[in-house]
């Protein structure tokens, strides 16, 4: 009976091996790497899903924004709105940010027309830093914890929310489906 020691079964193995030593770390650190990356814009313990469905109403919140405004489920009857979940660490987060700016600024005149962003566990101040870093200037209603996103969803960050003057959510989007700047002007537009 022939008997290998652990360390001359990893040797044998080793020396089989069509990969270069440095290949199988390397393959490993990119594995986790991309799983981090993903996990931070989902960052969950929850199956993928939300609480608000489209055509479902807005659910009963009230938020502030760093501006000092206040805007509720209330108050927001009668306008037109867009809600976006985000957090400034998830990549895909970062990707629309800068389409909502622009949306903002095409509809920051326009009473008729409500564009919030509310962060998902994160600061003003870590908020207000990224803002400044790229060049961000729209309003933003900063939430450390997931009160107001649980209202909404489970897991999965970005969501936008637009609702109508009713308070319907007529359009809603996650992470695998981020509208475009036109996508989301023609909703709001549809909505007059």
């Amino acid at each position: 009976m022939i008997s290998l020691t652990s360390k001359e079964i990893l040797k044998k193995d080793n020396a089989n091996s069509n990969l270069p030593r440095i290949a199988k770390p390397l393959i490993k650190l990119f594995f986790w790497l991309g799983l981090l990356l993903v996990s931070s814009c989902v960052n969950d313990n929850e199956p993928a899903g939300g609480n608000v469905s489209l055509y479902d109403k807005l659910p009963q919140f009230s938020i502030v924004m760093n501006t000092g405004e206040t805007f509720n489920t209330q108050n927001l009857m009668g306008k037109i709105s867009l809600i976006m979940f985000f957090n400034t660490n998830c990549p895909d987060c970062q990707k629309e940010l800068p389409v909502i700016q622009e949306l903002w600024e095409i509809y920051a005149e326009d009473d008729n027309v409500v564009i919030i962003p509310i962060s998902r566990e994160e600061g003003e101040e870590e908020i207000l830093e990224y803002w400044t870093e790229n060049n961000l200037s729209l309003p933003f209603s900063p939430q450390e914890n997931r009160d107001i996103y649980s209202l909404f969803a489970k897991s999965i960050i970005p969501r936008i929310y637009i609702s109508d003057r009713n308070g319907t959510v007529v359009f809603m989007s996650g992470d695998e489906n981020m509208p475009s700047l036109g996508k989301l002007t023609a909703t709001i537009e549809s909505q007059r």
